[in-house]
């Protein structure tokens, strides 16, 4: 597997305070513009989210997501498998309750401004071309922080987000809980009388993960993992057919097992067949004398 850091990492907050459409005002496709934040201190409650009634008829929502781009301009092809592993901080809670079916946390496309720096509009970017949020990743129903026995959180790449890996020069990512992607059109989610998942009028989740840009902690910086799909794995290997010119090994070993290979060379191909196997075997053993 090849390993590539984020070019940038940070958190994206949008929140609306009041009305009855206060959820749906939150959206990027409604409210394009929210807060970008970079520093240490916005990573305890990164992926984090509150929406729910003050009283009816007063909404209030304060929606955050961590966000960041890798740069993956020497990935040629979809990679035939990837991972996104994220070291949580401080905060673990991923559902209200845990047991309700929006609870976790997913990672969705984004289009950021840029691939250094984190702006505010790039809220409005988060994807929403297709039905709903383009789904990048599966989804995580817990989430570990440092200190734990498993300090970090693997998200395993969806084909969608494979390819958007090989045929870009640069992968972008929106972590949110599960929450956003399940209710995202809902306008509101639940209504006001006490109908939000754990029986109140309000539904809070808050996990923290690391940047990985302040001091001793660059160990903890988000790690995208990806498997070439161009590099042969133990189960991916052809027979080698030269049929002109030379073969030439620039560095390494090639072993052959020349007991168990009979190589059959004429000016039209040369292959290597693994016949007579049992009978060449048999023969050495009881005529050679090492």
């Amino acid at each position: 597997m090849a390993d590539l850091n984020p070019t940038i990492v940070g958190r994206l907050l949008n929140g609306v305070t009041g009305g009855a459409s206060a959820w749906s005002n939150t959206m990027p496709d409604v409210d394009s513009n929210a807060i970008a934040g970079t520093d240490d201190g916005h990573q305890a409650n990164t992926i984090y989210l509150v929406e729910g009634w003050a009283f009816s008829g007063f909404g209030v929502t304060d929606v955050r997501c961590l966000v960041m781009s890798f740069n993956t301009s020497g990935i040629s092809s979809a990679p035939s498998s990837a991972t996104l592993k994220i070291f949580g901080k401080d905060n673990k809670i991923v559902g209200d309750p845990d047991s309700h079916s929006s609870a976790g946390v997913l990672g969705l496309k984004t289009t950021m401004a840029a691939t250094d720096s984190i702006a505010n509009d790039d809220w409005g970017r988060i994807d929403l071309s297709g039905a709903g949020p383009t789904l990048y990743t599966d989804t995580l129903t817990s989430w570990n922080i440092v200190g734990d026995d498993t300090e970090y959180n693997t998200f395993t790449l969806n084909s969608t987000a494979l390819t958007d890996m090989g045929n870009n020069d640069t992968f972008q990512i929106a972590i949110f809980n599960k929450y956003f992607y399940d209710y995202y059109d809902s306008d509101p989610p639940f209504a006001y009388g006490n109908n939000h998942p754990d029986g109140t009028n309000a539904f809070g989740t808050g996990a923290g993960a690391y940047f990985g840009s302040e001091s001793g902690t660059d160990a903890y910086k988000p790690v995208l993992s990806y498997v070439d799909s161009a590099v042969p794995d133990d189960t991916n290997f052809a027979n080698l057919r030269v049929k002109s010119g030379l073969l030439s090994l620039k560095s390494g070993i090639i072993t052959i097992k020349w007991w168990d290979t009979i190589f059959i060379l004429n000016n039209e191909e040369f292959y290597v067949y693994n016949i007579f196997i049992r009978w060449i075997r048999w023969y050495y053993e009881k005529w050679c004398f090492w």
